[in-house]
């Protein structure tokens, strides 16, 4: 049997780097990624790997700690239409893609963005590689949008957040998508759950002095359940302590579910990898180590699934 797939990462904050694991275990037992498509953060990452950088991405996200996620939030309280611009962690995208266009990846690459003026789905399957990225990840509320033929366009999230309908694949190649906002049995669940490791406490060091910083690090510290949920918290707990980000961001992720599940229902993919909708906030990007492995363990399923002719690969 041929190792060929094609590739459909979804949206989903921290948790898409995941799709890190599943895409090194993948390349790991032989398979070939023949072409991608991805939604936010499954956009980054595919894009990344589309251009040979993922490794360089790789090393950088996993050696990131609380404080430098924090730093990485460039936050803007002008009241513009996102609280992140998003400049400091594309800086970096930047030096790795430069000017690259997508026509010159090796292999078909399409992200997915938003158009919420004409309410329509943006397509981006040529043009440049770093624009099409940013303007996929562009969470409504949080991050600023990319302004695209004088349209500003938000995460591809928010119309097509697992978009399985816009990979460019051959027949014969199996085609296998993420599902980063998923119910997972309770078994698989338990053990993904089990490989998080605890962080240190507090997001901001206390040393910091002035009034300026003082009132980011109030303001951020009152929000703090936004950035950083503590999934092991009680209902009454978390229903008590939702703030207006926190809301916001459990919205989007309720409506990335719901989406999720009917464009699933319409296109199913071969192979459906699922990672629990659960698994961690949105910025939790300091536990990327982790998650990575998670990621890994997700795929080893899978492919023990393929290759087993008696398993059930989509279920």
């Amino acid at each position: 049997m041929k190792k060929e797939i094609a590739l459909t990462l979804s949206s989903g904050g921290a948790r898409g780097i995941t799709q890190i694991g599943v895409i090194k275990e993948f390349l790991a037992q032989g398979y070939e990624i023949t072409s991608i498509a991805g939604a936010s953060i499954g956009a980054v990452i595919g894009g990344l790997y589309a251009a040979g950088r993922l490794d360089d991405y790789t090393k950088w996200i996993c050696d990131l700690n609380r404080m430098d996620v924090f730093h990485l939030m460039d936050l803007d309280f002008s009241g513009q239409t996102g609280l992140i611009q998003g400049k400091r962690v594309f800086g970096h995208l930047e030096k790795w893609v430069g000017d690259l266009t997508i026509e010159e990846l090796p292999i078909p690459y399409v992200a997915v963005a938003s158009d919420m003026v004409n309410r329509k789905e943006i397509i981006f399957d040529g043009g440049d590689l770093l624009t099409a990225m940013r303007a996929s990840v562009a969470i409504p509320g949080f991050l600023t949008p990319v302004v695209h033929n004088e349209e500003p366009l938000f995460d591809g999230g928010v119309c097509n957040p697992i978009p399985v309908n816009r990979i460019k694949k051959e027949k014969q190649h199996l085609h296998v998508a993420v599902d980063l906002n998923a119910n997972v049995d309770p078994p698989l669940r338990s053990k993904m759950m089990s490989m998080l490791t605890e962080k240190e406490d507090h997001l901001l060091p206390f040393e910091f002095q002035g009034p300026i910083f003082d009132k980011v690090v109030s303001l951020v510290h009152k929000y703090s359940n936004f950035f950083i949920d503590d999934v092991s918290e009680s209902e009454c707990d978390r229903k008590s302590s939702l703030s207006y980000f926190s809301t916001m961001n459990h919205m989007f992720d309720m409506m990335q579910e719901q989406l999720s599940s009917y464009i699933l229902r319409d296109y199913p993919p071969d192979v459906l990898i699922k990672i629990p909708r659960d698994l961690c906030s949105t910025f939790e990007f300091d536990k990327s180590n982790d998650l990575i492995e998670i990621g890994r363990l997700a795929a080893q399923e899978a492919i023990r699934c393929i290759e087993d002719t008696s398993c059930t690969v989509n279920n």
